[in-house]
């Protein structure tokens, strides 16, 4: 690949791969240049990824009306129906969307806008541009649409297809509807008898074969022969006729006929042999005839269409410029020598195709199209190699205003020379004024370069002058300070030495000789200070030997005293003592560094020993700490740990190293340990508040059930409560004793009472049968009063007390006698008062007198039948009385006898006399008494 090649753009490079490779890159922001690439690449392959790529309807358009390439050409134009068909079809506009179907011609593509399409309006007006029953039929089978199906069902005129659509796998209705449609009894009678038709459509279409096949009675055998010789005869009379086509629709119109009376009529053999001859040579006469035509017609069209292609070849070498590919006009040179001639007469002449003016002016056009294109291309070649050049020249310049170092100006004026030379034929190349700005920017980077350069050297000049005053003002002041550092001198002596022997770059205005006269000066004042300060030294040097032995004394005191904890703490301010004081004479320095480095070792070994002494007990101590961290016995705990800081204290310190480290280790379980104790007992101290309210209210109800009569129910409530007691946890020591007084009083007052139920249950009975009596000793009272009640009410006050003394039971109470007497005492005394209040009661004496005497007889007729008590058995009788029943297996489930069968009677009997009241007059008197004896006499027995 050359140079020019490399500066082009990737689509117009010379290999195709690459330009392949380009525009399947490019998007729908490069439309133009798409369409560029479709019309001038010589390349096929690339102008069809070109047009595949392109997303504009009319520029496709273009490309179809002016490409050579038939399959392209084809393509191109799919492309832009297949564009207009996804626009059309789109939720967009209504506008873009009709303007897109305006646009839209074809059948296939009509019919899938009028499936697919999201407008209602576009779906119908595509349906009524779509014309073939076969388009249609697909319309019925895939539109969602049902009245687009229904419609396009309803334009379908093709028996067949809709005897299909009746047939197919389609929707049942659908097939009904196309059913209707039918009217051939023939394919009414397909549809009936096929199998793999829905069962619903079969039945339809036998339902309309009567109708389709008419109620045409058969014809006789006379009448049909007849019938067939004059169809024969009028088959016959067409031979001959000129109106071929007509007679040939009027022959299928007979044979239609002929068929349906062969039906019916057998015709005879030479008569359907004439007929079929007859009907033959019309058919084969205007069959000759429709061909011809037709030939006649496809020879018009290929001769109008090779015009035209040839006029469009015209066209289109004439719209190529210069920027068409050199292969464009070979195409379409090749495609018009490609084209069939408009004569039988070949010749080898571009010209000898064509016969008569119109072709003649066709060639002549096409050749002058020819000639004038490739003077363009010619034109463009010349220009392009000029504009090569010229961009070579700018790539150079570019790379001579980037090069380093910064290059001479003698070379930026060759190539500003070589530039001037291709000028003059620079006039006709379009990108001419860009190079020349890339050349200027190029010349005006390189001057800016150049322009740095100087700065940066003259910012050089000026950074050594600074350079050189900094160290002439160090040597200065070092050698005029108070406090002088030796080393420091001698690093400054050493950089003034290297500025004396090379002074460095210096600005024009500045004297190499006076830089370093004046360097020397300074740096003879600076060596002057360094040697008085080396004498000085010699003192100090003499003075700091007392100072050493004074701080060797104080080691090797410590080491003889062997107290660990004070040469641990004092070592360090030792060695810092002693580099203070570190020079000493040469004659001692070495025997009293000796001495202090033994002395300060041995120390150091001891204090090390007994760090590590220490690092290991202190270690002994967090693993202890360590098991306590999770415990859970809080007080027991706290007390190891608080003996277990107690001794870290007096343990003393570690290395430095592992003081830290070893430090959170101990503290880390601690802490871990008191926060949680710290949160246990938080905890705790919540749950004895929550249970301070729980018991409160427990106790609550507690009370509020302690006087409870409710027993069984109580008792159970009372036994969840003390569970509930013992499951709500433990109470602070201020409440816990009275909180549990508190409970324990209401649950033992409950229980106290329900232990004695019987008897508080009998008290409330007294009580009850107390205010009976004491209600009737009121009313008997006021009997004796002037304001007595009237016998009404005074009666129904006794009946009242009398029907709540029976359902208290009185009777069963052995406290209860003397109650019973005072109300029967009472009771006589209201009787004898008032006697006709009882009238009507309960205790009326003339309602109660009946049942007295049958209580009486009862008794009596008992008494009188009751067997003699039995005499007293002998041991012998109670001993073969005690093996038959042994024998009988009746001992414990013997039944009562006769006494005790009598004695019950009696106690019925007895309880049957309570319940008739107190005795209120003389015959209830008598038949007490009579009832007294009787029962005498039963106990008797």
């Amino acid at each position: 690949m050359d140079l020019l090649d490399r500066l082009r753009p990737r689509w117009r490079r010379s290999d195709p791969e690459v330009r392949v490779a380009a525009v399947r890159e490019m998007g729908a922001r490069d439309q133009a240049r798409l369409e560029t690439i479709a019309r001038s690449d010589p390349d096929g392959r690339v102008r069809r990824i070109a047009i595949k790529k392109l997303e504009d309807a009319e520029r496709l358009d273009g490309l179809a009306r002016d490409e050579t390439d038939e399959d392209l050409r084809a393509f191109a134009a799919e492309r832009a129906r297949e564009i207009r068909t996804a626009v059309a079809s789109s939720d967009g506009t209504l506008a873009a969307c009709e303007a897109a179907l305006a646009r839209l011609s074809d059948e296939q593509s009509l019919a899938a806008v009028a499936m697919r399409a999201a407008h209602d309006a576009i779906r119908h007006a595509a349906l009524a541009r779509t014309a073939g029953d076969r388009v249609l039929r697909d319309v019925v089978r895939n539109a969602a649409d049902p009245m687009i199906r229904s419609a396009a069902l309803a334009r379908i005129e093709d028996a067949a297809i809709l005897r299909s659509i009746a047939v197919g796998d389609g929707r049942t209705d659908l097939a009904l509807q196309a059913l209707e449609r039918i009217t051939d009894a023939s394919m009414l009678r397909t549809v009936a008898d096929s199998r793999t038709t829905p069962k619903t459509v079969r039945q339809r279409a036998r339902a309309l074969l009567p109708t389709s096949a008419g109620d045409r009675a058969p014809i006789g055998m006379k009448e049909g022969r007849a019938r067939q010789l004059e169809l024969c005869l009028a088959v016959e009379s067409l031979t001959g006729t000129r109106n071929l086509l007509g007679a040939a629709e009027q022959v299928h119109t007979v044979q239609a006929e002929w068929a349906d009376i062969a039906r019916d009529v057998e015709p005879r053999e030479d008569m359907a042999r004439r007929f079929r001859k007859a009907c033959d040579e019309i058919l084969d006469e205007a069959g000759s005839l429709s061909r011809r035509a037709a030939e006649a017609e496809t020879a018009k069209r290929a001769l109008r269409e090779n015009l035209a292609a040839r006029t469009a070849l015209c066209e289109r070498v004439e719209a190529l410029d210069d920027t068409a590919a050199p292969s464009a006009l070979d195409n379409a040179v090749a495609a018009w020598h490609r084209l069939a001639p408009m004569s039988g007469d070949l010749s080898g002449d571009m010209t000898g195709d064509l016969t008569g003016d119109q072709g003649a002016a066709v060639a002549r056009r096409f050749k002058l199209a020819c000639e004038k294109a490739t003077a363009r291309r010619e034109l463009r070649g010349a220009r392009e190699a000029s504009q090569a050049k010229l961009e070579a020249v700018v790539i150079e310049a570019e790379a001579l205003a980037a090069a380093e170092p910064v290059p001479a100006e003698k070379t930026w004026q060759a190539l500003e020379a070589r530039w001037a030379a291709l000028a003059p034929s620079a006039a006709e190349i379009p990108d001419a004024f860009a190079l020349r700005r890339r050349l200027e920017s190029a010349g005006e980077q390189l001057a800016r370069r150049q322009q740095e350069a100087d700065a940066r050297r003259r910012e050089a000049q000026r950074q050594n002058v600074t350079r050189l005053e900094a160290l002439c003002t160090r040597l200065h002041d070092l050698a005029n300070a108070e406090s002088f550092d030796a080393k420091v001198a001698r690093r400054e002596l050493q950089k003034a030495e290297a500025a004396i022997a090379d002074v460095g770059p210096l600005p024009p205005s500045e004297r190499r000789p006076e830089w370093v006269k004046r360097v020397s000066e300074s740096r003879d004042q600076l060596l002057r200070r360094l040697r008085q300060a080396e004498e000085a030294d010699e003192w100090r040097r003499w003075a700091n030997v007392a100072a050493q032995e004074e701080i060797i004394g104080r080691v090797e005191a410590l080491l003889e005293s062997n107290d660990l904890a004070e040469g641990t703490r004092q070592l360090g301010r030792l060695q810092e003592e002693w580099a203070a004081v570190a020079s000493a004479t040469p004659d001692k320095a070495q025997s009293l560094w000796e001495r202090f480095r033994t002395a300060r070792n041995e120390l150091r070994k001891r204090s090390d020993a007994y760090l590590a002494e220490n690092l290991e007990k202190k270690r002994a101590l967090c693993a202890q700490v360590a098991g306590l961290a999770e415990s859970t016995a809080w007080n027991e705990t706290a007390e190891v740990i608080k003996r277990l800081q107690a001794e870290w204290k007096e343990i003393g310190p570690v290395p430095i190293r592992h003081a830290q480290a070893l430090w959170q280790e101990f503290r880390a379980p601690c802490d871990a340990f008191f926060a949680r104790r710290k949160a246990h007992f938080a905890r705790l101290d919540g749950e004895r508040r929550t249970a301070v309210t729980a018991k409160t209210a427990l106790c609550e109800q507690a009370e509020a059930l302690a006087d409870s009569t409710d027993w069984d129910a109580t008792a159970t409530v009372m036994k969840r409560l003390q569970a509930e007691w013992k499951e709500s946890g433990p109470l602070p020591r201020a409440h816990s004793d009275a909180l549990w007084q508190r409970f324990r009083t209401a649950c033992d007052r409950f229980f106290e009472r329900r232990s004695r139920r019987d008897e508080l249950a009998q008290e409330a009975l007294l009580e009850q049968v107390q205010a009976i009596c004491d209600q009737l000793d009121a009313v008997a009272a006021t009997l004796a009063g002037e304001d007595a009640p009237p016998p009404e009410q005074t009666g129904k006050t006794v009946d009242e007390a009398w029907a709540a003394w029976l359902r208290l039971e009185v009777a069963t109470l052995e406290d209860a006698k003397a109650l019973v007497e005072r109300l029967y005492a009472t009771c006589q005394q209201i009787a004898a008062a008032q006697p006709e209040c009882l009238r009507g009661t309960r205790l009326d004496p003339a309602a109660t007198h009946v049942r007295r005497e049958k209580l009486c007889v009862r008794l009596e007729k008992l008494v009188d039948a009751a067997p003699e008590a039995p005499r007293e058995l002998s041991l012998q009788e109670m001993a073969l009385a005690l093996r038959d029943r042994l024998a009988t297996n009746t001992i414990g489930g013997q039944g009562a006898s006769p006494a005790q069968n009598t004695a019950r009677e009696v106690e019925r009997i007895s309880a049957s006399w309570a319940l008739l009241g107190p005795v209120l007059d003389d015959d209830a008197r008598a038949l007490a008494e009579r009832f007294a004896r009787a029962r005498d006499r039963a106990v008797a027995k």
